[in-house]
């Protein structure tokens, strides 16, 4: 088994010259360990391929789903929040409509951040878990593109409470 020096070292390899260090630094059984692990992940990789297409499908997906949700709340609190403050402490205070949407604005970013790990545990049940990506992978531009449109989309896709408390307040 590594020792616990190398298993942390192991998390901080970030250029090939580390890595170089790292493995010199190990005792002849832990490099022997190290390259049985290697190998392990290398043959169970190559048993479970993944097509990149349906791999970059699944990481738009990902990427997005937090922002579904989380749009749909923030932009819920937000909007009901800052029309019901304009038509409520605005009337009685003479507030501006601006006034209105930055506190509106301000209970929708706490209530956010206080939902953003229901939103994250409830979204990552939902769908699956992320796809097993390699480092050159993740940073591919396929796979970045797929992350901006996924986000992108989950963050526009609730823009209709918009239109629904447009009926609430008539």
């Amino acid at each position: 088994m590594l020792s616990l020096r190398s298993r942390i070292f192991i998390r901080q390899l970030w250029t090939p010259t580390q890595a170089s260090s790292f493995v010199k630094d190990l005792s002849p059984s832990d490099r022997k360990e190290l390259m049985n692990a290697l190998e392990k992940s290398e043959e169970s990789s190559s048993h479970d391929v993944v097509p990149q297409k349906e791999l970059v499908r699944l990481h738009c997906l990902y990427s997005g789903l937090p922002f579904v949700g989380f749009g749909f709340l923030d932009n819920a609190v937000m909007i009901v929040a800052g029309e019901s403050i304009e038509w409520t402490i605005g009337a009685s205070f003479c507030i501006s409509t601006m006034a209105a949407a930055a506190l509106g604005n301000t209970l929708s970013d706490v209530f956010g951040m206080g939902s953003a790990w229901y939103v994250e545990r409830f979204t990552l049940r939902f769908s699956g878990g992320p796809p097993k990506l390699s480092s050159e992978q993740l940073h591919s531009k396929p796979f970045r593109v797929a992350s901006t449109f996924g986000t992108n989309c989950g963050c526009h896709y609730w823009m209709s409470p918009w239109n629904v408390s447009s009926f609430v307040y008539r």
